[in-house]
């Protein structure tokens, strides 16, 4: 096993500019960069129009990925997607958070691969 991408945002120094140093497409919307978890900087994006894509990782038969993750009361009444895996430009999976429910789904395309049991509370951060 190796470790493939590593982010913690806690090297911008809170400059926009610095993201595109590493990531090989961004797209901000109305994200800001906030404190993080255990100090330092880290992004908050808004999920209703942003994104950041690595660049290719290459591919393999099983990734392990985690991340922190503190959802915030947001306006929307569907769920938002946070996590895609692409094949070149093909969704493959994808994990979705319902700010209704608080709780996650893993899809791929319309059909629901699983469906989270643990309800996640606004403002808290999470391990995921």
């Amino acid at each position: 096993m190796s470790i493939k991408w590593m982010e913690g945002f806690g090297t911008y120094n809170r400059l926009i500019s610095y993201i595109s140093r590493k990531w090989a497409t961004i797209s901000l919307g109305s994200s800001v960069f906030i404190t993080g978890r255990a100090g330092g900087s880290t992004v908050a994006l808004d999920f209703l129009g942003s994104g950041l894509t690595t660049p290719n990782l290459g591919n393999s038969v099983t990734w392990t990925i985690g991340f922190a993750f503190q959802p915030a009361n947001l306006a929307s009444s569907v769920p938002v997607v946070i996590l895609q895996m692409l094949d070149v430009a093909s969704i493959q999976v994808d994990l979705r958070y319902n700010p209704n429910t608080g709780i996650f789904n893993i899809t791929n395309g319309t059909t629901t691969l699983g469906t989270g049991t643990t309800v996640l509370l606004a403002n808290a951060w999470c391990y995921i």
